[in-house]
């Protein structure tokens, strides 16, 4: 059975996060550039003005229209 490759998309929060120090934030969003320079599957879908543990509640439309499109690219490759 051959491996199925489903593309990946990151919502990335361009908010402070009061639990995290703002080198903890770099390092997160830097590992999600890493991620994209190296996988062709990997893309940044959107930012979001809300902290990564407030995407979903705060913009969740976006994240929404984000899964939509992941699933609209698989099903274009089957």
């Amino acid at each position: 059975m051959a491996a199925l490759r489903v593309p990946t998309v990151f919502v990335v929060g361009t908010g402070k996060h009061s639990g995290a120090t703002e080198a903890e934030v770099r390092t997160m969003r830097a590992a999600v550039q890493l991620a994209v320079e190296r996988n062709e599957l990997v893309s940044v879908f959107a930012t979001s003005p809300a902290n990564h543990v407030r995407i979903l509640a705060k913009d969740a439309g976006t994240v929404a229209a984000a899964i939509e499109a992941v699933a609209a690219a698989v099903r274009s490759r089957a």
